[in-house]
This record gives C-alpha cells, structure tokens and sequence, in this order.
C-alpha cells in the first residue's frame, strides 16, 4: 500500500455546482443551503399567492406577484390599473401556478435565494435601504441606496423591475459563469 505524503492541509472539498464560500450569499445557513440542492425550483406557487393576496391591502403592488415571478411590464401595468380594474388581478388567481413554472424554466437555481432576496426588497424599511443589495454582495451600491433611500424611491422601484436578473446574474457568476439564452436581458420578456 503506498502511503501519500501529507504537505498541508487540503482545503474543504466543494460541489462546483453550487460555487465555494467566497461566492456564496451573505446569509447563508445550512438548512438554506441544503433547501437549495435539494430542490431545482427558484420561486414558489405560494410565494406568488401571498403577494397576489395581499394586493388589496396595499398601495402600488397590486402587481407584486407579476414582479416575483419577472413580469416587470405587467406588474407595472396591474400597478397602475389596480390589476386591469381587478380583472386581471382575478385571472392571475388561475395563472399563478404557469407563471411559477415559467419562472423556474427561466431563472437559474443557485446560492442566491430567489425568496430570500424578494424578502429583503419588499419589506419597506429593508428594500429601501439597500438591505436584498447588500445580500447579493452589492456593497457599493447598497450603501447609495443606504443613505438616498433607494436613490429617492426609484432604485428601489427599478429594483422592482430587475431583482430576478441580479439574482439570475449572481447565481449564474457562482456557478461558473453560465452565458443567458438569447432573447434574455435586463427584464427579458417581461410579459
């Protein structure tokens, strides 16, 4: 049996799928983490139905479920119309679970959390100051939104429109850099 020569230690083995610590998210925990590779999902149905039940009882979110799950265009649009006068807001109740599945064929599974990031935003006092940006590892950035309150409301409303592609760019560079699909951008479809 031939012996290997000890020089030092090795570092910690690492699934590259998932990228090593200096890539990982800021609040990683394991139950998170073991959440994560378990499951290829990157939003969930009832994610999208709290935010579609609670519409009514706020002010310019009616569209926040069509923001989740990365339709900034209509999540405007159902913003600024009350969910197409409530019509919309209706349908969307037996949409939900198509645009769950377009979401997760659409964003790539990684270290980041989807939910968690959405969290961070959609608190007011966390997503106004910056609180999903330092997450993400935007230091820089989450410290303008830190003492502008996001840039004055509208970096946090262009947040809005663009988290799930920070989160989808995040967990892509962790992942090895994985290039978008054609078609894809700064929010993509967006419909």
């Amino acid at each position: 049996m031939a012996s290997v020569p000890v020089t030092g230690s090795a570092p910690p083995p690492t699934d590259s799928r998932y990228g090593d610590a200096a890539h990982g998210p800021l609040f990683r925990t394991p139950a998170a983490m073991e959440r994560f590779r378990r499951s290829e999902s990157t939003h969930t149905l009832s994610g999208g139905y709290l935010l579609w039940i609670l519409a009514p009882f706020t002010l310019l979110t009616a569209g926040a479920h069509r923001f989740y799950y990365g339709k900034p265009l209509t999540g405007l649009l159902w913003s600024l119309t009350f969910g197409l006068l409530g019509v919309g807001w209706v349908v969307d109740f037996f949409l939900m679970p198509r645009l769950e599945a377009q979401a997760d064929r659409r964003y790539t599974p990684g270290p980041y959390d989807y939910n968690l990031t959405w969290i961070l935003n959609a608190i007011p006092f966390l997503g106004i100051f910056g609180v999903h940006r330092f997450y993400l590892g935007k230091w820089v950035t989450g410290l303008i939104w830190f003492f502008t309150l996001g840039l004055f409301g509208f970096g946090w409303i262009w947040d809005l429109c663009t988290l799930n592609e920070q989160v989808d760019s995040r967990n892509r560079a962790a992942l090895g850099g994985q290039a978008k699909r054609e078609g894809e951008g700064v929010m993509g479809v967006g419909w």
